[in-house]
């Protein structure tokens, strides 16, 4: 793999990881049964996946 590929591979890994996160986010009873390491990486990934609300929403000026 070249430099280039490798950085695709990243990209996709974190947008897999975020869409997980946000799934036991957005679900409290899959999350309640998930087990203690994906909890503790949703506790340290809290900033990193923006809950639904803080989200811009269509048609809202973003840096406004």
């Amino acid at each position: 793999m070249n430099a280039q590929q490798n950085y695709r591979l990243l990209q996709e890994i974190d947008a897999n990881r975020r869409f997980l996160l946000q799934a036991y986010r957005d679900n409290p009873e899959l999350l309640a049964r998930a087990e203690p390491g994906i909890k503790r990486l949703l506790d340290a990934a809290r900033n990193d996946v923006p809950d639904r609300a803080s989200k811009p929403r269509a048609g809202q000026a973003r840096g406004k």
